[in-house]
């Protein structure tokens, strides 16, 4: 009677086990990872799964006087491309296919295509910001290129035939009239380890397509 009782104890035992493990090592934990192909930026790379995955809303700017008599094609859509993670409870209601730009804290990747590296290595790849983050040569400066830029993360990775952008905010910006109106600092997102953990999983795939 007494193996029986403990037989039975074992098995409750192991079955709490297993259905706690989720709510103790759920999907959301910042330790499990998860892996996102981008065919049009021929990347794969991994992610804690505490993000989703979306777009930005896409905003039309249109181009200036000089621009205009450059004769040269200027495309006006702005954020169109980018790769967006953000955290749910960050997100609220708003569509993850069209999340507003700068309303909450996010990471975005950006593959600038070839025609642009030289510009952006001749301007803000500079020696002293230069890394190693796991295979790949990367540039981490100390702010974004910008307005507020200098609230942001901001990484440049070298990856073939351009250069990948990677972007994010340092604070959080849920309840940020509150902090600003009590003069305090926004909650850091210590999305910088995020980013540094995407970068070091990074491949590129033998094909990709161009940014369009």
């Amino acid at each position: 009677m007494k193996i029986r009782t403990i037989i039975i104890f074992l098995i409750f035992f192991v079955f709490s086990a297993v259905s706690l493990y989720p709510m103790a090592f759920g999907e959301n934990d910042s330790n499990v990872l998860k892996e996102y192909v981008s065919e049009n930026f021929g990347i794969r790379f991994q992610y804690p799964a505490k993000f989703l995955i979306g777009s930005y809303k896409a905003e039309v700017i249109e181009p200036t006087e000089a621009e205009k008599a450059s004769g040269q094609e200027i495309d006006s859509v702005f954020f169109k491309n980018n790769i967006v993670l953000v955290e749910p409870d960050e997100l609220g209601e708003r569509d993850i296919n069209s999340i507003p730009v700068g309303e909450v804290a996010t990471i975005s990747l950006d593959l600038k295509p070839e025609s642009l590296s030289q510009f952006y290595k001749k301007s803000l790849c500079r020696e002293e910001w230069k890394e190693n983050v796991g295979k790949h040569t990367v540039y981490k400066l100390p702010g974004a290129p910008g307005p507020y830029g200098e609230n942001a993360f901001y990484y440049l990775v070298m990856v073939d035939k351009g250069i990948l952008e990677i972007s994010a905010h340092e604070g959080y910006l849920r309840d940020v009239d509150k902090y600003v109106k009590e003069g305090k600092p926004l909650p850091s997102t210590h999305y910088d380890k995020d980013i540094e953990l995407i970068i070091a999983s990074l491949e590129i795939l033998s094909e990709k397509k161009s940014p369009q």
